[in-house]
Formats: structure tokens, sequence, C-alpha cells
């Protein structure tokens, strides 16, 4: 339970709506999330670099691997039954 708890708040709040979906509707707050929660999308790993706008092209990529971040973070949601470790032997 606690790993489909994971996998959901990770995968699907934090990479699908926080980075994918919110800055389609809201830029500022949008904007303000990436300040806080990952700062290396905003404008790039050296802070002389300049700040990335909403949706820019480094933006959208960004916004891109998160998004198959989460469609792997999938299968171990559903499918976490599988892992060896978990496995029963009749």
């Amino acid at each position: 339970i606690a790993m489909r708890v994971y996998f959901f708040l990770h995968g699907g709040v934090l990479d699908v709506y926080l980075l994918n979906i919110l800055p389609l509707f809201d830029e500022e707050t949008s904007d303000s999330k990436r300040a806080d929660m990952t700062p290396w999308a905003f404008g790039g790993y050296h802070p002389t670099m300049p700040p990335i706008p909403n949706l820019a092209p480094a933006h959208r990529r960004f916004m891109a691997e998160n998004l198959m971040y989460a469609l792997a973070r999938a299968a171990p949601f559903f499918f976490y039954t599988s892992v060896p470790a978990w496995s029963r032997k009749p």
C-alpha cells in the first residue's frame, strides 16, 4: 500500500499535475511552484543563466521528461505484486 501511495503522489500529483497540467492553466502558480520545488527547471543549472519562461521550449522538454517518468512509474503502481520479494509461493 505504501508503494502505491508513493507512486500515486510522486507520479500522479507531482509529475502529471504540478509539472504538466498546472503550467497550461495557471502560469503564475506554475512559476512559483517551479521556483520552489524544481529550481533547476526555472532557469538552468547555473544562477547566471536567464530564467526560462513558462512553456518555453526548455520548459516543455522538462515537462515531457517528467511525464515520461510518471508513465514509467505507472507499471509498479498497478503491478507491484509482481515483485519477487512480495510474491507468495503456494
